[in-house]
């Protein structure tokens, strides 16, 4: 088994989930993680952040349900108002960290969120990189660089081209995935400005939740008895959730059921060669 992580850096929820992502990579070591960056704010999602109303509501919510922390820097950006988020830029400083060192992709983008939601670093500059590159041992001078290469840039794309090819429309999204399919788990996150509700300033649209009720912080693969996580192919259900159908693409999470692939014959959508 290894596991898909679709989150975006500039995603409160995505934040709220790191301290449960980390401590999976570290029960767990031998699960390949591959961190795969959203696309939040792009294109005309792109606005001053003091269009988003509800963002403090929001954030009092998710530090009650996971204990996330949010700094005196960013409370500093949300006074102010006129800080604009950036999808694209933020998924180009998280290649040039991963690709610096794989195998701790999930350790940097909870790095990556602590510059910004607790220091207040714009995720759009190449010194927010270095910084986290140095407190990480990596190369900083090489990290900053990569930011704004070529290379990068054609990473961070196929990043949201992967996202939209797991049919995730929501952040964060955690895929196990199997030979046989995979599982989802959502946290009650962030939608794109596309599928948010107009009549409601924006905010997502709340669906009557399918299958299981995804917190917003999951136990680790392997919990305890009476603790929620990932559920293995073959193991015996909790009486206390309901029945779950075997569909790899049924959503967990709290979330929209995702469309299932109706297509015969595809690559795994899943595997990194996948087109």
């Amino acid at each position: 088994m290894r596991l898909v992580y679709v989150f975006d850096a500039y995603c409160g929820w995505s934040h709220g989930f790191s301290r449960t992502l980390l401590e999976i990579t570290e029960r767990h070591p031998d699960i390949p993680v591959e961190v795969v960056s959203g696309g939040l704010f792009t294109g005309a999602g792109r606005v001053p952040i003091s269009r988003f109303g509800y963002i403090q509501g929001a954030n009092a919510k998710i530090s009650t349900l996971t204990g996330a922390e949010f700094g005196e820097g960013y409370e500093r950006l949300i006074a102010d108002g006129a800080f604009v988020m950036d999808s694209e830029a933020a998924a180009r400083g998280m290649a040039a960290l991963r690709q610096t060192a794989p195998g701790r992709a999930a350790e940097l983008a909870a790095a990556l969120q602590n510059a910004f939601y607790i220091d207040g670093h714009s995720l759009s500059e190449p010194d927010t990189y270095r910084r986290v590159a140095e407190a990480a041992g990596l190369d900083a001078d090489a990290v900053a660089a990569d930011v704004e290469a070529p290379a990068t840039r054609a990473a961070a794309e196929a990043d949201f081209r992967r996202a939209a090819q797991l049919g995730v429309d929501a952040y964060p999204t955690l895929l196990a995935a199997r030979r046989a399919g995979q599982d989802r788990h959502r946290a009650p996150g962030c939608r794109p400005l596309d599928r948010r509700s107009p009549a409601r300033g924006g905010r997502p649209v709340r669906r009557r939740p399918r299958g299981l009720g995804a917190r917003a912080a999951h136990p680790p693969l392997g919990a305890a008895p009476g603790q929620r996580g990932v559920r293995r192919r073959g193991a015996a259900r909790r009486r206390s959730l309901p029945r779950q159908r075997a569909d790899p693409g049924e959503d967990l999470g709290r979330g929209r059921r995702t469309p299932r692939d109706r297509r015969t014959g595809a690559a795994d959508p899943l595997s990194p060669q996948a087109p």
